[in-house]
């Protein structure tokens, strides 16, 4: 695969509840949200897995404690 973790081109936490991320994407690539309370910390997997439809790709998942966000891709 061309990349295992992609970094967001965007993030946007608003309202307070939530973050938004936007991506570069593969079509036909399968991609998910993760985070963790510290930069090198233990990840979980926060929203659906997204299914690249186009060079761009973005969700939106309920946001918790402060922490780092990342975008993985799924094989």
């Amino acid at each position: 695969h061309r990349f295992s973790t992609l970094r967001p081109r965007t993030i946007r936490r608003r309202p307070a509840s939530s973050v938004s991320g936007i991506w570069r994407s593969y079509v036909g690539q399968t991609y998910q949200v993760e985070t963790a309370p510290v930069a090198n910390g233990t990840s979980l997997s926060v929203g659906p897995t997204v299914n690249a439809t186009s060079p761009s790709s973005s969700e939106t998942v309920t946001a918790g404690s402060p922490g780092f966000y990342r975008v993985r891709v799924v094989p």
